[in-house]
C-alpha cells in the first residue's frame, strides 16, 4: 500500500464544529462554508463547482 493509499485508510470523521473552526485541513477546502446550510437541508439551488486542489489559508 502506499503512503496515499495509507494516508485515506487512516481518515477520520470529526464534528462539524471541528470542520467549521479549521482545525484541520479538510477537502474540498470550501467545506466548512458550505457543510453546515446543507446538514440543516439548505441545498444550493444549483451544482456547485469545486476546486479538490484549493487550500485554504488560515
Amino acid at each position: 500500500m502506499t503512503d496515499d493509499e495509507k494516508s485515506v485508510v487512516d481518515a477520520k470523521w470529526f464534528l462539524l464544529d471541528v470542520i467549521v473552526t479549521g482545525e484541520n485541513q479538510v477537502y474540498p477546502g470550501v467545506l466548512p462554508e458550505y457543510l453546515p446550510a446543507m446538514i440543516r437541508g439548505g441545498y444550493p439551488p444549483k451544482a456547485i463547482e469545486l476546486d479538490l486542489t484549493k487550500r485554504l489559508n488560515f
